[in-house]
């Protein structure tokens, strides 16, 4: 039985879109990730089958975006009034690596360093 949810797995993994520009930060690649822990000896694994059968369920209908479909939404929002193509441009590698490389120090820092002053 766990051979079958193994490869019900491996074909969700492979089916699972994949964002180029997120690198090792991408969704699937998480889920390739904790499928092969999950499964550390492949078909032959031992696995809780009825907790496999929710997790397949759930990951394919946010995969096939059942979800977005079943409420449809009349206007894109966000948080921010962004367009989704400004978010995944900021979401990138490239832009995370530009904003590490500017060495903007975040509010944690500069209270550290502020401490140490006084210290």
């Amino acid at each position: 039985m766990a051979a079958s949810k193994y490869r019900a797995f491996l074909k969700l993994c492979e089916s699972w879109p994949v964002l180029k520009n997120r690198d090792q930060r991408d969704v699937s690649i998480l889920l390739k990730k904790r499928v092969m822990e999950a499964f550390t000896k492949g078909e032959a694994s031992v696995v809780n089958v009825e907790e496999c059968e929710k997790i397949n369920d759930s990951l394919h209908r946010i995969s096939n975006n059942f979800h977005k479909r079943k409420w449809e939404r009349t206007v894109d929002t966000n948080a921010t009034g962004s367009s989704l193509g400004a978010l995944d441009d900021v979401l990138s590698e490239k832009s995370l690596s530009k904003i590490s490389s500017e060495n903007v120090k975040g509010l944690k820092a500069k209270l550290n360093d502020i401490f140490k002053k006084k210290s």
